[in-house]
């Protein structure tokens, strides 16, 4: 018995093909949605961006018209605000610095009300830290806002 080797022929596949086009096709996919994505993005960071900084401008011109053109009364009624967004957002604002003194006078005075004692701390704490536009408002008030009982 002789055995002849048999060849089996088959069909080609078409998958090597579909591959590199499917291969292809999610390449262009992933370059164009990374593009349109990052374009996207960088929209909304600006439009967000520019939103915050209106907000924040708003926020100094409020403040800066109770420092100068607001009543004492109202200035105190909104101190622990002032007083807070002085010490950590707008240290150099010298008119916000103007409020500080018109805040720190007020509570230095010996009719004040009870919540003088209070504002004078914080008033104390902000004083403390440092900054070019409080050093005038520091050597008049320091010594006298730690006094306030």
């Amino acid at each position: 018995m002789e055995v002849e080797p048999v060849y089996v022929v088959e069909a080609q596949s078409r998958s090597r093909a579909s591959s590199r086009r499917s291969f292809l096709a999610a390449g262009f996919a992933f370059a164009f949605g990374g593009a349109v994505g990052s374009t996207g993005g960088f929209v909304a960071a600006r439009a967000t961006a520019r939103h915050a900084w209106k907000e924040r401008d708003a926020d100094l011109v409020r403040l800066q018209c109770l420092a100068i053109e607001a009543p004492m009364e109202q200035l105190v009624d909104h101190g622990w605000e002032f007083l807070a967004k002085l010490g950590s957002e707008y240290r150099e604002d010298e008119t916000l610095w103007h409020g500080f003194e018109r805040i720190a006078a007020h509570v230095s005075d010996p009719a004040a009300d009870a919540r003088s004692r209070d504002l004078a701390l914080l008033a104390a704490a902000v004083l403390s830290r440092p900054s070019e536009a409080a050093t005038p408002a520091r050597t008049r008030w320091m010594s006298l806002l730690r006094e306030v009982r």
